[in-house]
């Protein structure tokens, strides 16, 4: 019945499979919240969650709340992704100076030859 829901879902197969091992270590053979559940791991997942990540946010989830927990859990990992956003932004940057000086010595150049640069 499960891997119909997941089926139909476009739940990954690793998602699936963690679901299922949360529900049996927590005794969860009928989970009322099956689809939230299932949602909320596809999305960390998404999101970059490692496996031990999505169990422990997970873990506060079915103790009911642990609010703080998960909002510094999704804090930190939005500050992860903006610290790569943020240096691959730089890495942009020295791209396009690179190509600025490029360009700007090869306008300059009255014989049209390749010069060494960067």
């Amino acid at each position: 019945m499960d891997a119909d829901i997941f089926n139909r879902c476009l739940i990954s197969d690793e998602v699936a499979s963690q679901y299922e091992t949360l529900c049996r270590e927590r005794g969860m053979a009928n989970d009322p919240d099956r689809l939230t559940h299932i949602s909320i791991m596809e999305t960390l997942k998404e999101i970059g969650f490692t496996e031990k990540e999505i169990r422990e946010y997970m873990g506060f989830v079915l103790d009911g709340g642990r609010w703080n927990d998960r909002l510094r859990m999704l804090g930190r990992r939005r500050n992860d992704l903006l610290d790569s956003v943020h240096r691959e932004e730089e890495q942009i940057s020295r791209i396009d100076y690179l190509k600025f000086k490029l360009e700007s010595r090869r306008k300059a150049s009255p014989s049209g030859r390749e010069e060494v640069v960067g």
